[in-house]
């Protein structure tokens, strides 16, 4: 794997008004992840011992209770008809994603904190908190090893093409490492956090938020030469898991017990001069689109990354043709890079 050096930044402009913050619903148990599937947010209340479900489409939004009884939730992972819970009492157990009421089945026991999984291939990824390690399972045969260990204090984890990226509290920073990798080397990302806990990814756009009183959420572009974290969003109540849903940015403020949502633009923010300028037309696309905004400016490169963060498609200057860009895609949601001299711009894509 050939390396590279980043500038390590950490930028921190609040240029977006925390009165864009809004709660959602209110008087949560302890609230440490939420995923969000379809329209329904899935909330893991940890003291609360259950795992709550939020319709964002409702009026007035309520949490419904979907399993209890369980010790401690830090985390969920929808795994296509699967769902995965880690438990702070160092289990890990599915359970049918149609019908979290069934019997649960242990995947894994005896791990130290886990709070965070990811599934890669038939292996399936989890941090633990307390052990300093990443591991790994063997879905087929159960089997449990160390991945890459030493780490101090890794929250929540998340995949961006081959490159696992952790949430790195007791290092204040985000780090990462390559999977295809035999004995993966960390790297940093981005440093000066204060004690990083969730993370989300949309395409290659990091959602970032801190674990403490009067806590932030950033946003990091990993595609960036050199990542930098932009803060989104200040003085929030112990902000853990956070995740995306119709372009607004949902999380948990433990502290407050509360599921809120930030209207904001937060897949493009690097660059507020080029969302005003550049749009992309039709969306959703069939076959080709092209970018309002474009003319008479020189773009290094448009991409198509699809939602693991793999780069699907580029194109030159030399491939537009009258502005329009042809493509050959299965259907789904992907995101559209445009780098100009100007800065980058990121858009979501829509291919039907």
């Amino acid at each position: 794997m050939k390396k590279t050096t980043f500038l390590l930044l950490l930028i921190c402009i609040p240029f977006i008004s925390i009165s864009q913050v809004s709660p959602v619903v209110t008087g949560l148990a302890d609230p440490f992840d939420v995923v969000i599937q379809g329209s329904d947010a899935y909330v893991a209340e940890f003291s609360g011992n259950a795992i709550v479900r939020v319709d964002l489409t409702a009026t007035n939004p309520t949490a419904e209770d979907v399993v209890t009884g369980i010790n401690g939730p830090t985390s969920l992972l929808f795994d296509g008809d699967d769902v995965y819970i880690s438990q702070v009492g160092g289990v890990i157990t599915r359970r049918d994603a149609s019908d979290l009421t069934s019997n649960q089945v242990t995947i894994a026991s005896g791990l130290v904190t886990p709070v965070s999984m990811v599934r890669i291939d038939n292996d399936l990824y989890f941090s633990e908190f307390q052990g300093g390690r990443i591991g790994r399972i063997d879905l087929t045969t159960g089997a449990i090893s160390t991945v890459i260990n030493g780490l101090n204090f890794p929250e929540q984890i998340v995949l961006i093409g081959d490159e696992l990226f952790i949430a790195h509290a007791g290092a204040n920073r985000v780090s990462k490492f390559n999977v295809t990798d035999t004995t993966p080397t960390l790297e940093d990302v981005v440093i000066g956090l204060n004690n990083p806990a969730g993370i989300h990814a949309e395409g290659t756009i990091l959602l970032v938020t801190e674990f403490v009183t009067n806590g932030s959420i950033f946003r990091i572009d990993t595609s960036e030469t050199s990542p930098t974290a932009i803060e989104l969003v200040s003085n929030q109540d112990n902000p853990f898991g956070v995740s995306f849903f119709n372009d607004d940015l949902y999380f948990v403020q433990n502290g407050a017990g509360i599921l809120s949502r930030f209207e904001g633009n937060v897949l493009s923010v690097s660059d507020q001069t080029l969302e005003n300028i550049i749009t992309v037309f039709p969306n959703p696309s069939q076959g080709q689109f092209s970018i309002r905004g474009l003319q008479g400016k020189t773009f290094n490169d448009i991409t198509i990354i699809d939602v693991t963060g793999r780069i699907v498609k580029q194109y030159t200057p030399q491939d537009s043709v009258q502005n329009v860009f042809d493509y050959t895609l299965s259907s789904g949601t992907y995101f559209l890079a445009v780098t100009t001299v100007e800065g980058r711009f990121t858009e979501r894509l829509i291919i039907q």
